[in-house]
C-alpha cells in the first residue's frame, strides 16, 4: 500500500489522532473526578457540621475541651480473614507444640498459613510483627513465658503455659 501523503505527514496526523484519543480519555475522566469532588465537598460539609454540633454537645456535659480531642481516622482491616483467626491459629501451634517453640519457627508456620506476603524488607517485618506482638500480650496475660534464647541463633523461644484464662478466639 503506497503512502500517498509522505512519511512526515503521516506520522504528524498517527500523533493527532492518538493524542485526540486521549484527550477524550481525559475528558471523560475529569467529569467523573469533577463528579466525584462534589460528592466529597459535601460529605465534608455535612462531616464538618456534624463536628460543630458534637462539640456543642460536648460542651455542655462536660469541661472537657473539644479542641483538645484528637481525630481518627478508621482504617480498613490489612487481613482478608476472619476477626482473631490469626491469635487462634498462634495460640494452636503453640499449645500443640507442647514445648519451646521458636520465633522463627512460628512466623514460618503463619506467613504459610495465611498467605502472608515476604518478598520486601517491610513485608518480613511486618510478618514478624504480626507473631511478636500477640506473643507480648499474652506474656502479660500470662499465656506464654519467653524461654532464654536458643543458644545457636540467640532468637526467641516462646513456651504456652496453661494460666490463660481467657478463649482461644478472643486472645
Amino acid at each position: 500500500m503506497a503512502n500517498y501523503v509522505g512519511i512526515r505527514l503521516s506520522r504528524l496526523i498517527k500523533e493527532r489522532a492518538y493524542t485526540a484519543g486521549r484527550c477524550t480519555q481525559l475528558n471523560s475522566k475529569l467529569s467523573e473526578l469533577k463528579k466525584e469532588a462534589a460528592q466529597c465537598s459535601k460529605d465534608l460539609k455535612r462531616s464538618e457540621a456534624r463536628v460543630v454540633e458534637l462539640d456543642r454537645m460536648i460542651a455542655t456535659a462536660s469541661t472537657i475541651d473539644p479542641a483538645d480531642i484528637k481525630s481518627i481516622r478508621s482504617t480498613p482491616r490489612q487481613s482478608d480473614g476472619k476477626h482473631g483467626s490469626f491469635r487462634k491459629e498462634l495460640i494452636r501451634v503453640l499449645k500443640e507444640a507442647g514445648g519451646p517453640v521458636k520465633v522463627s519457627d512460628l512466623i514460618t508456620h503463619m506467613v504459610a498459613t495465611f498467605n502472608l506476603p515476604m518478598s520486601t524488607s517491610s513485608e518480613r517485618t511486618r510478618a514478624r510483627d504480626l507473631v511478636r506482638r500477640p506473643l507480648n500480650v499474652f506474656k502479660t496475660y500470662g499465656a506464654v513465658i519467653r524461654m532464654p534464647s536458643h543458644p545457636e541463633t540467640l532468637e526467641g523461644v516462646w513456651c504456652w503455659t496453661d494460666n490463660y484464662a481467657g478463649d482461644d478466639g478472643d486472645a
